[in-house]
């Protein structure tokens, strides 16, 4: 079996943008489970970056209920 190692470079300021956009818990776990999807399959690491956004935009919604 042939396997060939991918390079995948994530886009943290895009994806930062994307998950500020997000008003829903419901589309910010859908963007978790594909980013721990990417994770798990080792194609990148999820920079600190990237969790404190998800964190602050989790924190924004729950305060807005």
């Amino acid at each position: 079996m042939i396997t060939k190692k991918v390079i995948v470079r994530l886009d943290e300021l895009g994806t930062i943008k994307q998950i500020q956009e997000m008003q829903t818990e419901e589309e910010l776990f859908a963007l978790s489970r594909k980013l721990r999807m990417y994770f798990e399959l080792g194609l990148f690491k999820i920079p600190v970056s990237i969790r404190d956004a998800m964190n602050d935009t989790l924190d924004r919604i729950y305060r807005s209920l």
